[in-house]
């Protein structure tokens, strides 16, 4: 008939057992513990030893926990540890474009002063000035006027309707700058140089200006317009 297994606060001699007096079941235990670490328990010494109620812990939750902890630190380890992106620069923001102004000019002989009625009387035509804060476009264009006719310089007076008054702005033209074929030619000039200020002015009161072309005939003027809002 098999013993009774000895209770574990039992001497083992009290259960039959003759191996060394006074070893309890959990001083068994604990001298023939498996070798692997993760299925060992840990024994936590307890004052209630004597009485055979001693707490133990898994070492196996213990290893969980512990290599929780380790990946968690891996990771913000990992976290820390890598650059910090670059924070993308903000675009530099492009220069406000020049102010821009277009403004026409109808030219005709009839509106010089005194008014032309020569051959050249037939010629017209039509002139864009584009203004910058320093620059004057002139866009033209010239037609009706007799072969003969020889266009040489033109420029932006000061004066309202009928009145002569002094150059202001240059349009650049040279004489022998262009040819009229047909009694008509168009061409493109820019004054690069012309005052801020100046420009301002016709800017604000376009109608107190004109474009005027001068010929080989008429020095003073041969077609003429005022300037206007295009």
């Amino acid at each position: 008939m098999a013993s009774p297994a000895p209770s574990p606060g039992r001497p083992l001699e009290a259960g039959g057992d003759l191996r060394s007096r006074g070893m309890t079941v959990l001083d068994r235990i604990l001298a023939y513990r498996p070798a692997r670490p993760c299925l060992r328990r840990r024994i936590v010494r307890h004052p209630n030893r004597a009485a055979g109620r001693i707490p133990v812990e898994p070492t196996r939750r213990i290893d969980m926990r512990l290599f929780a902890g380790i990946a968690a630190a891996a990771i913000l380890a990992a976290g820390c540890g890598s650059p910090a992106a670059a924070p993308t620069p903000s675009p530099t923001p492009s220069p406000a474009p020049t102010v821009a102004n277009v403004f026409k000019a109808d030219l005709k002989a009839s509106n010089e002063n005194p008014p032309i009625t020569d051959a050249e009387s037939t010629c017209s035509g039509t002139a864009m000035v584009t203004f910058t804060s320093t620059s004057a476009k002139f866009d033209v264009s010239i037609t009706g006027c007799p072969a003969s006719t020889v266009i040489n310089i033109g420029h932006i007076h000061e004066g309202a309707a009928g009145v002569n008054g002094g150059v202001k702005i240059d349009s650049t033209l040279k004489a022998g700058d262009i040819t009229l074929s047909n009694g008509a030619v168009t061409f493109s000039r820019t004054n690069s140089a012309a005052d801020p200020a100046l420009i301002t002015a016709i800017m604000a009161n376009p109608a107190g200006y004109y474009v005027n072309f001068h010929s080989g005939v008429h020095t003073g003027g041969v077609i003429r317009g005022q300037l206007s809002k295009a």
